[in-house]
């Protein structure tokens, strides 16, 4: 069965689509077939549409867009947070951490990664993304979650923010037992997806290289013994808990901010200026080294020892090469005839393999 155009399913259309989809899915040239046709059926979707084919077409559109995240170009990424991050979240398949990964390893310098979260950005915090169907059958959608937090984020209205917190958590797990999924999550789902929204509304396009350097070299943030740190502000008067956002130490978030405030400080900087601080940038990331940790993360280990599925590693690998302009990275993972497996590049990771 195709997965363009999209139609009404019956349950037997539906179940044998679905197996349709788990034999693609479960190659790089079918997740490829399935992104090519999804994609062209969600083009001219409306947000009500998507809402509605939640447990068909929009679930599996959100699986292998957010299986594929890293590899797309930034129009296709912009296209997926606007149609199905909430979408992602549901299936635990972590958008939020996708993203990140896609800042970190799809941007030249300072300023391309600020472009590119500024454009990630606005397309979230404007998303159309239905959340729920109201009563009286109006949407609720992103957007609206997004100007709501926002204001009550200004105003410092505690009472009002309680309340959006209240009815997002009853807009979620009523999703979520609709759906069949999995609905004793839906305090981590709001917790993770608030967190989501408050990083956007909080950290501009200037700061965005600091925060994403600190979730990769934690290393240079860290004080020295004894170093006091300056006292930073709680927003929102919430205390930051385990299941929040980014798993950092409360003293990386200080370090952070302290350094960046040292800087805004000192100094007026031009518009596009580049700011390198020596407290925060001690040296250049091997890029080889970045991609190998990304993809211990995206794949596991087998009991050979070598990343599985291979042909999917191989393939992600000569796409990034491709899409980057760089042979060197497609060289990466090789087969070493040697120890008769697949091991890492130690001349370009710089490391153990």
């Amino acid at each position: 069965m195709s997965f363009y155009p999209t139609k009404n399913l019956s349950s037997e259309e539906k179940n044998q689509m679905q197996i349709d989809f788990d034999e693609l899915f479960s190659t790089s040239e079918g997740r490829d077939k399935l992104w090519f046709e999804l994609k062209k059926s969600f083009s001219i979707l409306s947000p009500q549409d998507i809402f509605n084919f939640s447990e068909s077409y929009t679930r599996w559109f959100a699986l292998v867009s957010w299986k594929k995240f890293i590899t797309l170009s930034l129009e296709d990424a912009l296209f997926v947070v606007d149609k199905v991050l909430l979408s992602g979240i549901f299936l635990d398949q972590e958008p939020w951490q996708s993203i990140l990964d896609y800042l970190n390893l799809k941007t030249l310098d300072q300023v391309d990664m600020s472009d590119k979260y500024s454009q990630l950005k606005e397309k979230i915090l404007n998303s159309q993304e239905i959340i729920t169907k109201r009563a009286d059958g109006s949407f609720y959608r992103i957007s609206d979650l997004a100007k709501e937090l926002k204001k009550a984020n200004v105003s410092k209205d505690d009472l009002g923010f309680a309340n959006i917190i209240s009815n997002l958590s009853s807009f979620v797990g009523d999703r979520l037992n609709k759906l069949s999924l999995e609905a004793e999550k839906t305090t981590d789902f709001v917790a993770t997806f608030k967190a989501c929204l408050d990083f956007l509304l909080g950290v501009e396009k200037d700061t965005i290289w600091y925060m994403v350097d600190a979730l990769n070299y934690p290393v240079q943030y860290e004080s020295e013994p004894g170093e006091n740190l300056a006292p930073v502000e709680v927003i929102d008067n919430e205390e930051v808990t385990d299941s929040e956002f980014l798993d950092i130490e409360k003293t990386l978030d200080e370090i952070v901010e302290q350094d960046l405030a040292e800087q805004e400080s000192s100094s007026e900087v031009e518009e596009g200026e580049i700011i390198l601080s020596q407290n925060v940038i001690e040296d250049i990331p091997n890029i080889y080294q970045e991609i190998k940790t990304n993809f211990e993360q995206k794949y596991l280990y087998d009991e050979n020892g070598e990343l599985s599925p291979i042909e999917d590693v191989l393939a992600d690998l000569a796409q990034m090469a491709e899409e980057r302009g760089n042979e060197n990275i497609e060289d990466l993972y090789f087969f070493d005839e040697n120890s008769g497996k697949f091991v890492w590049n130690e001349d370009l990771t710089g490391g153990n393999a």
